[in-house]
């Protein structure tokens, strides 16, 4: 008997190239929703960065995972035109760090106490390919919130 998969599992992001060419290149990461309720501003947002000289992508999907925006954001890092930034629009899944208190200078805290409390918002899973993360879970009451252990098999440090 064949599986059938949801279609939302086969699709792809929705990718807007830049309208100019540059050594490197920004993205703009959105969620789907967003990106229609105000793409024209989306649109002049790039356009402005374009008037700098950067490239720019834009691109929207309907993020379910952390690792799922890192991959689309490791793919672009890989391309004739690497990015060298990114920014995230809307509901951008939000990664919750363990064992990484060392690289949050304001964070001190027992993390066996509550989740919530004593993990730390990061976006170091998504900006230093080089950094391992171990899956943990998603959190129960907030759907957005991911929490990964910092692995000690890779760097330790940005």
């Amino acid at each position: 008997m064949a599986v059938l998969l949801p279609v939302l599992a086969l699709a792809k992001p929705t990718i807007v190239k830049p309208t100019i060419k540059s050594t490197t290149s920004f993205a703009i990461i959105v969620d789907n929703a967003t990106y229609q309720a105000i793409r024209p501003s989306i649109e002049a947002y790039r356009t402005a960065i374009e008037k700098d000289g950067l490239a720019t992508y834009i691109v929207a999907d309907n993020w379910t995972s952390p690792d799922l925006v890192k991959a689309q954001l490791m793919q672009l890092a890989k391309g004739k035109m690497p990015i060298e930034g990114a920014v995230f629009l809307g509901d951008i899944p939000v990664v919750m760090s363990r064992d990484a208190q060392h690289m949050a200078s304001a964070f001190k805290g027992d993390q066996d106490q509550d989740w919530k409390e004593y993990s730390a918002g990061t976006d170091r899973f998504y900006d230093d390919f080089d950094l391992e993360w171990d899956f943990i879970k998603q959190d129960e009451d907030l759907p957005h919130f991911f929490y990964y252990s910092l692995s000690h098999r890779g760097p330790q440090k940005v």
